[in-house]
């Protein structure tokens, strides 16, 4: 009997040994019991920051106070601290975007990635460069029609040491850069701008994109149509061998010719060709018969209009000049030289025939 009471005793001894936990010793923490995590959010987005070192604080809320972890893609994202359990306030520090010689891009990116549990939510960050500040004094040109160079300057506010400046691109294949330059120490720099003889009606525009270092700025240029060929008539004034009306044509290719292409048998022009703003002569014989109609065409080869002089019996002269039109696929009349003195000459003859006519009648 006594036996078996102490084996019952070393029994109970043992199973209290293994089956109950040590009291806990004085001062002793517990250790955290981790819940599930049933949500992860960020009470910030994302980072959108300029080039300077940056920090931010960053909330991270947990329901059920769960376990996180923070981590960044690269080296010059930073995060403090990197992880926690439940509710916690986090810094999130970038640090200066460093200028790097040649480095043209305008941008880094980069993310922090914050895991709890099953839950994963990206912290994304965008960094800007160095800001290169562009300036150009006019910022367009209008030249007229011709073909032309100018030269331009702008001023750099920043950095572009180490850059490839100026970088200029254009919309339109008529206005070509011909010479840039820059220093970077004085952050000055200039270039020459080529367009092509417009022939055009209306006006045209080009944009051009001056780039340097992380800095741009845009260029505009509109180019006015070519002049079209005109001429003002004054009005036919009565003289000893007929009616004359005097005139200037402009022509902005500098040369054009002249025809009479209806009534030539009475109606004539002092030269049939000239420069631009050479002073020209329409002479109309008299007319004792019935009303007559003929037609001056004048052209630089690439435009044309026409004069329509109509003539009374014995009545006054007038004339009306259509609108100028151009000429498809027309090319500018190539220099044509007529002498005065057949000019003269023939100008003289119908007005020997005026004479005679009037003398006549």
């Amino acid at each position: 009997m006594r036996k078996q009471l102490a084996a019952g005793i070393v029994a109970l001894a043992v199973l209290l040994s293994v089956g109950v936990p040590t009291a806990m010793a004085a001062g002793e923490t517990p250790a955290p019991v981790t819940k599930p995590v049933t949500r992860l959010k960020l009470s910030v987005d994302g980072l959108s920051i300029k080039y300077k070192a940056t920090s931010v604080p960053v909330i991270v809320d947990t329901v059920r106070g769960g376990a996180w972890t923070a981590t960044a893609k690269d080296s010059w994202v930073h995060v403090t601290p990197e992880s926690g359990i439940g509710d916690t306030t986090v810094t999130v520090s970038v640090d200066e975007n460093p200028l790097v010689a040649g480095d043209d891009t305008v941008r880094r990116q980069s993310r922090v990635t914050f895991v709890a549990g099953d839950h994963t939510v990206v912290f994304p960050i965008t960094q800007s460069a160095h800001v290169t500040i562009v300036k150009m004094l006019p910022l367009n040109w209008r030249p007229d029609w011709h073909s032309q160079d100018q030269a331009f300057t702008f001023d750099t506010f920043g950095t572009g040491v180490g850059f490839d400046c100026p970088v200029i691109s254009s919309d339109s294949p008529w206005v070509t850069v011909t010479q840039s330059s820059y220093d970077p120490v004085a952050g000055t720099g200039g270039f020459t701008l080529h367009v092509e003889q417009f022939n055009g009606t209306l006006e045209r525009k080009a944009v051009l994109l001056l780039n340097c270092a992380h800095g741009s700025n845009t260029f505009r240029v509109w180019q006015a149509p070519i002049p079209p060929l005109s001429a003002t008539l004054s009005p036919f004034t009565l003289t000893a061998s007929g009616q004359e009306a005097s005139t200037v044509i402009a022509s902005p290719y500098g040369l054009w010719t002249a025809q009479v292409t209806s009534g030539a048998d009475w109606l004539t022009i002092s030269a049939t060709s000239g420069q631009d703003g050479a002073p020209v002569t329409l002479l109309a014989l008299p007319n004792s018969k019935t009303a007559r109609t003929g037609k001056i065409t004048v052209t630089d080869g690439a435009s044309q209009f026409t004069w329509t002089v109509t003539q009374k019996k014995n009545g006054k002269t007038t004339a009306s000049v259509t609108a100028t039109t151009a000429i498809p696929g027309g090319t500018v009349a190539p220099p044509v030289t007529t002498s005065t003195s057949t000019t003269n000459l023939f100008t003289a003859l119908y007005r020997l025939a005026g004479l005679i006519l009037t003398g006549s009648g």
